[in-house]
């Protein structure tokens, strides 16, 4: 089941939300509108429907684009491999593909990569931070996730070991179904490190991310802004954490944002903090204009 819940207030209603929801993990979007798209798709996808003439080509174009993303991702990988040892000072061994894509992906590459992060709080930074629109914060029910990868270990650190072998099969192209698997580099960087970072994956990257995410949930997510997913706060509470929707989008409406940042602030979390060094800390002076 997937929900949309829109939240009432931050101080209060988020907040214990926030405390209640451990094995879930988090994506902010400035925009409560859009679904889940990786760099890789949108770059894509965005380039080829420059040459639409009308919907029926868009579509075309569309499904081209995505079934080119197997070769458009070895050929970055490739070119980003082979320059990498320039500046990088312990690249990661050649066959740890997604080592290598989550490099690609922290100086800003396309990848398939989609961030994600075990904490609601720096999810719902990243929503608010610059939005103009409400925001919103996508969490998923992780292990949902783990069981439609046939990964069970009860040791968390096992778990990961395991993912990141399904993540290497489906980055060589050896898995084909629809679906998404959520994983960490075994070396994290220092902005994952700090963000409580992972990333979630489309097992197949010919098909839009939102249809590899409906692979794994068994829903449909063409109507996820529709007012039929719509849920209160006491609804979804009173189904329990695993009982209820395993897929949430909390919106947080604009007017809120302001208190969201300044509480955020209070707790130490801002770009000062999530982005080390003095990019970050010029980032944080957008709180201040």
């Amino acid at each position: 089941m997937y929900a949309r819940v829109v939240l009432p207030d931050w101080l209060r209603t988020a907040k214990t939300i926030a405390g209640l929801y451990p094995r879930w993990i988090f994506r902010g979007q400035a925009n409560a509108a859009w679904g889940l798209q990786t760099s890789l798709e949108r770059a894509a996808v965005q380039k080829n429907l420059a040459f639409a003439v009308n919907d029926e080509s868009a579509q075309r174009l569309t499904q081209q684009a995505l079934d080119g993303l197997p070769n458009r991702e070895d050929w970055i990988l490739t070119q980003f491999q082979r320059r990498a040892h320039l500046v990088m000072n312990a690249p990661p061994a050649f066959e740890e593909r997604l080592d290598w894509l989550a490099a690609v992906q922290h100086y800003g590459g396309p990848t398939r990569l989609l961030d994600f992060t075990h904490s609601f709080y720096i999810a719902t930074f990243f929503a608010v931070e610059q939005a103009c629109e409400d925001a919103a914060v996508w969490a998923l029910w992780a292990p949902d996730i783990e069981k439609s990868n046939s990964i069970t270990d009860d040791r968390i650190d096992q778990m990961n070991r395991q993912a990141i072998t399904v993540a290497e099969k489906a980055l060589r192209g050896e898995t084909n179904d629809p679906g998404v698997l959520s994983v960490e580099p075994f070396q994290l960087n220092e902005r994952n490190a700090i963000q409580k970072g992972l990333f979630v994956l489309p097992l197949d990257a010919t098909k839009p991310f939102m249809e590899n995410l409906a692979g794994t949930f068994s829903l449909d997510f063409a109507t996820h802004n529709d007012a039929m997913h719509d849920m209160s706060v006491s609804e979804l509470l009173g189904k329990g954490l695993s009982g209820g929707p395993h897929v949430v989008k909390f919106v947080f409406p604009r007017t809120m944002h302001d208190v969201i940042l300044g509480d955020l602030a209070s707790m130490n979390i801002d770009a000062a903090t999530l982005f080390p060094g003095l990019p970050g800390y010029a980032r944080s002076m957008y709180r201040h204009v």
